[in-house]
């Protein structure tokens, strides 16, 4: 079931054309080779060339009802009404993190993915989603406090990343902001619904909370799959968009981490976006399907996800309303 569910008006409409960027995902199995020419390929694609007018704004499901901000103070939260995810604004440190953190706040991106979530979702406690100074830009799951804490410094940093597209519009960067921190945020929940539901994980742990945010934006998100995949296609470019192979030492390339490479990841995210929907992948990348995966890939992407969708809507069915 898919729920009528993009970057609504709310979110946009508070973003200053300086503030724009977010997101993360991972991936599973083998991809192609870290070529230099396969990453010049992958630079650039979706957000630059596709059409977005089928991004158009709509609403979130309304609620039953939500307990308020405070905006005062070092520090404030958002509670739904009957869900257990629970947003905390942690206190931010100099002028920048502290625009980044009121502009997010203002804007309601994290409470709309929350008041999303809460539609499919059962959480049986209490799961916070922290935003705070971490020193780093850094985002990551802590399975003792039971805590998705995002770093302002990451925010920034996608900020900062997005003002560099200069041939997007105010509105194109809001979007590539929120389709990003979605991504990010929705990963992060991966590692969370593991934990919590304890799912059997037979690969890398990383690799699977990838296929979960994946998933969640492919299923839900959109009033329609090429808004979905747009969203995802969009997101994965965070993996190349610095990403120099001509600069790059193998033994720089960690092989032994617990994520699989950056460009397999990107690559991956494409393969599971043209398993879904080819037609809406292809409009998405503005390019043919072959500039960016195998033969061998393009040929299994159905399979692929389809597997993967079935085994989440097995895994998770005693979790979803």
């Amino acid at each position: 079931m898919k729920f009528l569910f993009t970057a609504s008006a709310a979110v946009v409409i508070f973003f200053q054309p300086c503030f724009l960027l977010a997101g993360m995902l991972d991936t599973a199995g083998l991809t192609e080779a870290t070529t230099e020419a396969e990453i010049a390929r992958a630079r650039g694609v979706g957000r630059f060339a596709a059409d977005r007018s089928s991004a158009a704004a709509v609403k979130a499901p309304p609620v039953e009802s939500t307990q308020g901000h405070a905006h005062h103070g070092k520090c404030c939260a958002f509670k739904l009404v009957k869900c257990n995810l629970v947003i905390v604004y942690g206190k931010a440190d100099g002028k920048d993190h502290e625009a980044v953190k009121n502009q997010v706040r203002d804007s309601a991106i994290f409470e709309t993915l929350v008041e999303h979530l809460n539609f499919f979702i059962e959480l049986p406690s209490e799961l916070k989603l922290r935003l705070a100074m971490l020193g780093e830009e850094n985002a990551y799951y802590d399975p003792e406090k039971k805590e998705i804490i995002i770093s302002y410094e990451l925010l920034k940093y996608f900020s900062d990343l997005v003002d560099l597209q200069k041939d997007m519009n105010a509105d194109e960067k809001a979007e590539l902001f929120v389709d990003l921190v979605f991504f990010v945020t929705l990963h992060e929940l991966g590692h969370a619904l593991i934990d919590i539901f304890d799912l059997p994980v037979t690969g890398k742990e990383e690799d699977v909370a990838d296929q979960i945010a994946s998933w969640i934006i492919l299923k839900t998100f959109g009033d329609d799959d090429h808004r979905a995949v747009l969203s995802l296609v969009n997101a994965s470019e965070w993996f190349v968009a610095e990403f120099d192979a001509s600069a790059l030492k193998v033994e720089d390339l960690e092989f032994a981490g617990s994520h699989s490479l950056d460009p397999q990841r990107f690559y991956n995210v494409i393969a599971w976006a043209y398993g879904f929907n080819p037609d809406a992948a292809v409009a998405a990348l503005g390019a043919d399907i072959g500039e960016f995966l195998t033969d061998e890939r393009i040929e299994s992407a159905a399979v692929e996800f389809d597997r993967i969708d079935r085994s989440f809507a097995v895994l998770l069915k005693k979790y979803l309303k």
